[in-house]
């Protein structure tokens, strides 16, 4: 899907190459007259070189910083975007150049309502040069979808669940579209799309859970005692795994969770299920000081989580060493993602065991 700029239209059209056009319109934030500001700023002078040169063009009574912060994080400014390691517009890059940006523009707007370029009016003005845009950690998958839907109410460039896939299918392997009615407990894992808690002629609450992985939709029936121990967790976009059986609904002729035993989020799943959080790394990796700057970065994640092992590799020998259990860690997002970022290991990941439920 291909955002641009559609006269402020909130409806998409197709372009001969297979692309889909996104009216700027439907971006939450973005309003009629930041689009007009826009489409007048290209159509006088041509596509845009760059994020500053976006700001400087544009009306700044128009088109302020919430604007451009709507625009890059629903992806429509990827186009002046470099690329991060992955590959991907480096949206994050954008994000942290705004408040340069728009100073640049309102500096550019005051120096041409005082009329500084009139003294070098008989000279050739030099073409300016954008400045480098911050070096920041690049988004990560779900915080760039999370981006997506919260300017455009949808995910727009991939599922939530994309990023955990593989990882997923080593405790849940049967995806929703593949799963069937079965007495035995089974793990499915899925995003929230849809909530409902009602009550029951008792006045007990229960909630029905809808999840998506991509593959499929079940819904999920939370019974009262559950619910009133996971309520926190049960909220739209959020990734939950849970322990359920599978049965056929009569009435809407598909199948439901009716018997859920359990709810977890996916850190409390990986606490569950998995064996240890696995560091790659080889020799040409290997810091002088790595193993205190490992040291310090796990210390803020210990506690009642899962072990943790280094495999290290070189051209000759390779061995596997498993921390103490003192240094169990919490295995969520946050620690994987320095892991990969502040160390610049190989590859972290998570082991798991047999995960049945049973």
């Amino acid at each position: 899907l291909t955002p641009d700029v559609n006269r402020g239209v909130h409806r998409f059209t197709a372009t001969r190459d297979g692309a889909i056009v996104y009216g700027l319109g439907a971006i939450k934030g973005v309003g009629e007259g930041p689009i007009e500001s826009i489409v007048q700023a290209r159509e006088a002078d041509g596509p845009f070189a760059d994020l500053f040169d976006l700001a400087r063009r544009v009306d700044p009574r128009r088109v302020g910083k919430r604007v451009l912060e709507a625009l890059v994080r629903a992806g429509a400014c990827d186009s002046l975007a470099p690329l991060d390691s992955a590959g991907a517009p480096h949206r994050a890059a954008l994000l942290a150049a705004i408040d340069e940006a728009v100073r640049a523009a309102e500096q550019a707007t005051r120096n041409a309502e005082l009329g500084m370029g009139d003294l070098f009016g008989g000279l050739e003005a030099a073409p300016e040069r954008a400045p480098s845009l911050p070096q920041v950690r690049p988004f990560t998958q779900p915080q760039r979808l999370q981006g997506e839907k919260d300017t455009l109410g949808l995910f727009l460039t991939g599922h939530p669940i994309d990023s955990y896939e593989t990882e997923i299918r080593q405790f849940a392997p049967t995806a929703i579209r593949d799963l069937r009615a079965d007495r035995n407990v089974q793990l499915i894992a899925g995003l929230v799309v849809d909530l409902r808690i009602v009550r029951t002629k008792r006045g007990d609450p229960i909630a029905f859970v809808t999840l998506d992985d991509r593959s499929g939709r079940i819904e999920v029936l939370v019974a009262s005692e559950l619910l009133d121990a996971n309520r926190e967790k049960l909220a739209r976009d959020t990734l939950l795994v849970v322990e359920g059986e599978v049965s056929f609904d009569e009435y809407s002729g598909a199948l439901r969770v009716r018997r859920c035993h359990g709810v977890h989020t996916m850190t409390e799943a990986r606490r569950r299920y998995a064996s240890s959080v696995d560091i790659e790394l080889t020799a040409t990796r290997l810091a002088p000081d790595f193993a205190e700057r490992l040291r310090r970065l796990l210390a803020a994640y210990r506690g009642e989580g899962c072990p943790v092992a280094v495999r290290y590799r070189r051209d000759d020998a390779e061995a596997r060493l498993r921390l103490g259990e003192d240094w169990r860690v919490e295995p969520c997002d946050d620690l994987l993602q320095r892991l990969k970022d502040d160390l610049a290991v190989d590859d972290v990941r998570l082991r798991y065991r047999d995960a049945s439920p049973a």
